[in-house]
């Protein structure tokens, strides 16, 4: 069992060797209390058996919010908490590469989920299926949320784009959509746009 100083060398050798220089801000490797500041906590904590006269321990992690102590993970595992930590620190990087290149209309966690599995997999094979199986599940309680590209179109203000679309042969619109068609005819109309 690693002590908690070498798990936070292990873990941040671990990460910044495949993902580079990533922040570990609001991650201390260190016991944490109800007074600690926010964040995740990491360490490792030693039991003495006194029947055994044998020292055992356990590592935690766990997270302070607001001064309450959330569910306080525990395992023997390195690689346990390597994805603990992980979990951590990629959904951030994921959140802001999902930002960044999300499509209007188009559920942004397609971009999110496509990233964390990208990251993932930079951990091995078993973190890989863990982290697919995982969206799975979220997907099935909540699936993506596209929308058509007219209507994309249409909330992006690009209305002559969206009635090509809105008017090709074989489209059937839905009551909304008919009344997205009419505002674009009238604001194309107001704006002496409308081709004949």
């Amino acid at each position: 069992m690693l002590s908690t100083k070498e798990l936070e060398q292990y873990i941040k050798r671990e990460i910044q060797t495949r993902l580079g220089d990533v922040s570990f801000s609001g991650i201390y490797f260190e016991i944490g209390t109800e007074c600690s500041n926010e964040g995740m906590y990491v360490f490792m904590k030693k039991d003495k058996d006194l029947f055994k006269k044998k020292k055992n321990g356990e590592y935690h992690v766990f997270s302070i919010e607001k001064g309450l102590i959330l569910q306080d993970f525990v395992t023997c595992e390195e690689r346990e908490v390597l994805w603990e930590v992980l979990e951590f620190i990629a959904y951030d990087i994921a959140h802001k590469y999902a930002v960044s290149n999300s499509e209007v209309g188009v559920d942004s966690r397609h971009a999110l989920f496509d990233k964390e599995i990208e990251i993932y997999s930079l951990f091995g094979e078993d973190f890989e299926r863990r982290k697919r199986a995982e969206i799975e599940e979220v997907l099935k309680r909540a699936p993506y949320s596209d929308t058509p590209i007219a209507d994309r179109l249409y909330r992006a203000g690009k209305y002559k784009e969206a009635l090509e679309y809105y008017t090709q042969d074989g489209v059937i619109l839905n009551q909304l959509q008919k009344k997205r068609l009419e505002r674009i005819y009238q604001i194309l109309s107001d704006k002496g746009q409308l081709d004949d």
